[in-house]
């Protein structure tokens, strides 16, 4: 399972790309996420694969805090 709970991240000089976002992700789910060029997709990615961390809120992966990048986790742009 995937939670992101309440995030709020922004890169440095930016506004927020999220702001208290919180989605959930189930074992055997399939999502797509779409959107325009500048969106956030990416950036949710990396928050996904400990890359990036949220300024406020916490992801967690299989009811574990995501403190630092997971090794079993792949990420292709």
């Amino acid at each position: 399972m995937i939670e992101i709970d309440s995030i709020t991240f922004a890169y440095p000089s930016g506004k927020p790309i999220f702001c208290d976002f919180s989605w959930r992700v189930e074992r055997g789910d399939t999502w797509a996420v779409l959107g325009p060029s500048g969106c956030g997709k990416s950036t949710l990615l990396y928050l996904l694969a400990g890359l990036q961390f949220p300024q406020k809120g916490q992801v967690r992966i299989d009811d574990k805090p995501l403190t630092r990048p997971r090794p079993q986790t792949g990420l292709i742009l």
